[in-house]
């Protein structure tokens, strides 16, 4: 909620639009199924839905970082696999960056950041484990 308000204070509407959008749609994410053909659909009704809330609150070119990323995103979130949802976060928060290094969303930048090296630390961890699993069944 905070990133919200940051971006509408700092006139990224579009930023501030499609975080709400997101808000809801973790919501709808929380009480499906992950993986399942439902979550799916959500996830393509929800893409579209980003995308045209990207359009509707377009900021310029620029908004078009924000917009793909939190596509991705939702698209990704929907698989249930959180080793493809960590790879996919080092692209996406990259785009988010980009989008609020021009805005000046310095506090969001941050938890892009935050979030990258989280996921950098679960590959790596993912890794560890499946190389030990590896070595445990030869």
């Amino acid at each position: 909620m905070a990133n919200c308000l940051a971006y509408f204070c700092l006139g990224g509407g579009t930023g501030f639009v499609l975080n709400i959008v997101c808000i809801g749609r973790n919501l709808i994410y929380y009480f499906q199924e992950s993986g399942t053909r439902t979550n799916r659909i959500t996830a393509l009704l929800l893409s579209l839905a980003v995308v045209a809330t990207g359009a509707f609150s377009w900021n310029g070119p620029i908004s078009l970082l924000i917009i793909i990323a939190l596509a991705i995103n939702t698209f990704i979130l929907s698989l249930g696999k959180p080793q493809v949802l960590r790879k996919s976060i080092l692209l996406t928060c990259s785009m988010i960056i980009i989008y609020n290094a021009s805005i000046g969303a310095y506090g969001s930048i941050l938890n892009e950041c935050v979030a990258i090296v989280s996921s950098v630390v679960g590959i790596l961890r993912f890794r560890k484990e499946a190389a030990e699993q590896d070595a445990e069944n030869a």
